[in-house]
């Protein structure tokens, strides 16, 4: 016997789909889809009625609620493309080419843009000479973030109008460490 006529005759089935749908946070809109997906697989599943009605409900539940993952993971993942995609060929030889290292798929960021991004997420208007009372604005604004002292040191040099070359110099840290606070500090600012 199949697992959806088991299912149907004893009055399960819905109840076993809705579980593991509501258990799988799955959307409304695929509802239906991880439904149809959960009924195939439940046609072409044999059974041993030997085993306990707790039992063969348990195998229900667990082929439903990994359906339910499937069905989720179809719909909203990311298709993985192979590394091979972004290789490059060169040639060796006579007529032999072989996979030469990873091309550049995307630009690589550049952290004066971050600096930039930073600075006109955490203030309103930007400026291009700013007085007293504007660079006092900014620091109190800083001051009230939720990051570090040192991350505060490091905003307020970019914020007034600093470059990382500066924070490098001022801080006394290296290029790779600040590179890393920014981004620490741009995680904090933006959530």
């Amino acid at each position: 016997m199949d697992l959806y006529n088991y299912l149907n005759d004893k009055n399960l089935l819905n109840k076993v789909v809705n579980i593991s749908s509501q258990k799988g946070n799955m959307d409304e809109a695929l509802k239906e889809d991880a439904r149809q997906e959960i009924m195939i697989l439940f046609f072409q599943t044999e059974i041993d009625l030997s085993m306990s009605e707790k039992s063969i409900v348990a195998y229900a539940y667990k082929i439903a609620e990994r359906c339910v993952s499937k069905v989720k993971k179809d719909m909203f993942n990311i298709s993985k493309l192979p590394d091979s995609a972004f290789r490059t060929s060169k040639a060796k030889g006579a007529g032999e080419e072989i996979l030469a290292t990873q091309a550049n798929f995307l630009a690589p960021k550049d952290f004066g843009d971050v600096d930039e991004r930073i600075t006109s997420k955490t203030f309103e208007n930007e400026y291009d000479c700013l007085s007293d009372v504007e660079q006092e604005e900014r620091l109190l604004k800083i001051e009230s973030l939720p990051i570090t002292k040192k991350q505060k040191r490091i905003l307020a040099i970019v914020a007034l109008d600093g470059e990382l070359v500066d924070v490098c110099q001022e801080m006394g840290m290296p290029y790779k460490t600040v590179q890393r606070q920014i981004r620490n500090i741009r995680v904090a600012v933006t959530n």
